[in-house]
């Protein structure tokens, strides 16, 4: 098919200059955001494509067993400055958190069913390494080359020096920081994670951690779009959504940007918007024609993606303590058992499990994390193997103390092995060169006549809240900026 054929079957005509047309690849928080801005500044030539049959990228709220979850983004991370903490407020969305803790003060037991003990001094010292006290910061910056690990390493050898009646379960005790730790990087080791990580983050002041209430997490993309609470205001985006709709090939080497789908649908646009995750540009190496520049391809090779997983389990009855202050169980691997179940191909994805938690609003649920390479196990599983995995492991760490049972369902993540994500989020990797494998790199757009034509936006191109869904929305907005600047 000829150029001329494909403009005239194209869905969005490019004829009238003054009024440009913009196509947002991805309907996640980043497409979302740089829609409504746009719309706000009277652009109404705009289609979003969406590869999944839903709106909302990685923020993926469910109900599950008669409850509201996130099999997707969850928290509101920071208040002060945090854009989502901003906007959902006056609402009464979401509350300080209490439940899925972000701190050690939940129940450890061991892998031989004990509870785990700690005196004040072990507690504290511990707590200061997870809690990146220390002078983590004052390391980084004199240690750009380091990896997060080699931070935390030392931290616990000078642990089990102080205290050396660990030293038999190192392994144990390295593995569940370092799982946690990868909750904030999503690598599959905090020896994969750079500390530039933490040294471009900006944390947002004030309440570190808000959860959603009854509405979840996919309320900010309703108040963006302005469906809500009013409404009678919503922008026009819904109709402008095509959903099911996956993108294979985006040429630029015309005067009208060529987008074609899977579907063998043609689109033309003056401006696309590609806010399709990091993980996504990754597995797409033919997706631009003519190729992204050396540069921008090396930024997108050498930057990293990481996977998460998590699991909910519903009971019918459930059978942990409901009446105490019990926000969940950590697990803790004694080092021979840790060796021994790694052995296990089938089930050794549980070594990643950093334990259950507890959510105070929804009772017969609990909820399990799975970090790295072993959350990409655990999605190669049926659910029901998963099923039986997680009651089995329960049993192990707390059938001494607990009457534990078999859940009544469950349900899991998938965003590594749905090819629309290729894993959660991103993370600057070591022995990467970060003058080039970098957020900032990955933000520049695709210039022609002066005309910013491909533009990124996503978690994995915000300088300062890489990771974040507020870091997703700010990107979306400066995307949509960009092109307005474009025709002031």
């Amino acid at each position: 098919m000829d150029i001329e054929t494909m403009i005239k079957e194209s869905k969005i005509s490019c004829e009238n200059s003054n009024n440009p047309s913009v196509i947002i690849i991805g309907a996640g928080a980043a497409g979302i955001a740089a829609a409504a801005k746009l719309y706000e500044n009277n652009f109404k030539n705009i289609k979003i494509l969406e590869a999944e049959n839903r709106i909302g990228g990685r923020i993926h709220t469910i109900e599950f067993g008669n409850q509201m979850l996130e099999l997707g983004a969850h928290w509101i991370v920071g208040e002060h400055g945090n854009i989502v903490h901003e906007l959902a407020m006056e609402y009464e969305l979401f509350a300080e958190n209490s439940g899925m803790t972000d701190d050690l003060d939940e129940k450890i037991f061991d892998s031989s069913g004990n509870l785990v003990i700690f005196n004040e001094s072990e507690y504290e010292e511990l707590s200061v390494i997870y809690n990146h006290e220390g002078n983590f910061e004052h390391y980084a910056k004199n240690n750009k080359t380091a990896s997060v690990g080699d931070f935390y390493n030392d931290k616990i050898e000078k642990f089990l020096k102080a205290h050396p009646k660990w030293k038999q379960n190192k392994k144990g005790i390295t593995n569940i920081l370092d799982l946690m730790m990868m909750a904030l990087y999503s690598a599959d080791s905090w020896n994969d994670a750079s500390v530039i990580s933490y040294i471009d983050y900006e944390k947002c002041p004030g309440t570190y951690i808000f959860h959603w209430q009854e509405r979840g997490y996919h309320s900010i993309i309703d108040i963006i779009m302005k469906r809500y609470p009013k409404p009678e205001e919503e922008l026009p985006i819904i109709n402008n959504i095509i959903l099911n709709t996956k993108v294979s090939l985006i040429d630029y080497s015309n005067e009208k940007i060529i987008i074609k789908t899977t579907n063998n649908e043609i689109f033309t646009a003056d401006h696309v918007i590609v806010t399709c995750s990091l993980g996504v540009l990754k597995n797409q190496q033919q997706l631009f024609k003519p190729s992204l520049s050396k540069l921008k391809q090396k930024a997108i090779d050498q930057m990293g993606y990481g996977s998460i997983g998590k699991i909910y389990l519903f009971y019918n009855d459930p059978w942990w303590p409901l009446e105490t202050n019990v926000t969940g169980f950590s697990f803790l691997w004694k080092d021979n058992d840790l060796e021994l179940f790694d052995k296990n191909d089938k089930k050794n994805w549980l070594l990643g499990l950093v334990g259950f938690y507890t959510f105070t609003s929804k009772p017969n649920i609990l909820s399990g994390w799975v970090m790295g390479k072993y959350s990409r196990d655990m999605e190669k599983l049926t659910d029901e193997e998963v099923k039986n995995h997680c009651w089995e492991i329960l049993q192990k760490f707390l059938g001494k103390t607990y009457n534990v049972t078999c859940p009544t369902s469950i349900i899991k993540s998938k965003w590594y092995t749905n090819e629309n994500f290729h894993g959660t989020y991103s993370f600057l990797k070591i022995n990467s060169d970060h003058k080039i494998a970098n957020p900032a790199k990955l933000a520049e757009p695709v210039i022609k006549d002066e005309k910013p034509i491909i533009l990124f936006a996503g978690e994995a191109t915000s300088t300062n809240h890489s990771t974040t869904v507020h870091g997703a929305i700010e990107t979306g907005w400066r995307e949509a900026q960009r092109i307005i600047q474009h025709y002031s």
